[in-house]
């Protein structure tokens, strides 16, 4: 739909619950650094905790300005100076994604919250993620964690097919969006 001038004073929130292996991080490297936006690398469970009330001042219709100084009032985060120059229309992009972030199933709730607030509010929120071919997923995620040594809890083997079909996961995406990412962490014991 077109934005009113109304809604783009607003500002606006994409939120992006980024699933590994997925090309996610390419997003994030085309929208951290646009003027108009506010990127939050929600990369573990207390930057999401501690972003999330800037979420529901925005949902609310607040600006960025107004979010930053409410925020300083209640001491709930330390905002640099920069935050108060930052235009009132300024959208921010939440990307979720971390060992430690909440899954899909444990945020659903909020989300649903926050969407029919902004709603309310003429705020405009978009909402995603991106899956992968499943096959290319595994195969990726094999190759990234167990043949190439990404990290020192998996075990590190040769990419053959018997030990591709030992390491793989049942339906990892799936388990990503209920469990979060310790579900992707098929590590030897």
């Amino acid at each position: 739909k077109d934005v009113t001038a109304e809604e783009e004073s607003n500002g606006g929130l994409i939120f992006f619950l980024h699933i590994p292996k997925t090309g996610g991080t390419s997003i994030r490297r085309n929208f951290e650094g646009l003027e108009h936006v506010e990127y939050v690398f929600g990369r573990n469970y207390s930057v999401y905790w501690d972003e999330a009330p800037k979420v529901e001042d925005l949902v609310q219709g607040k600006s960025l300005l107004q979010r930053n100084q409410n925020l300083k009032h209640k001491n709930r985060l330390r905002v640099n100076s920069e935050g108060d120059n930052h235009q009132k229309g300024k959208v921010m992009f939440f990307e979720i994604h971390a060992s430690t972030a909440p899954s899909f199933y444990r945020l659903r709730q909020r989300l649903a919250r926050w969407r029919q607030v902004a709603k309310r509010n003429q705020v405009p929120v978009f909402f995603f993620t991106v899956v992968r071919d499943p096959i290319a997923f595994a195969i990726s995620h094999f190759n990234y964690f167990h043949v190439d040594v990404r990290n020192p809890t998996f075990e590190h083997v040769n990419a053959t097919e018997e030990d591709f079909l030992r390491l793989s996961l049942h339906n990892p995406q799936c388990q990503f969006l209920f469990k979060g990412e310790v579900s992707l962490r098929n590590q030897f014991k």
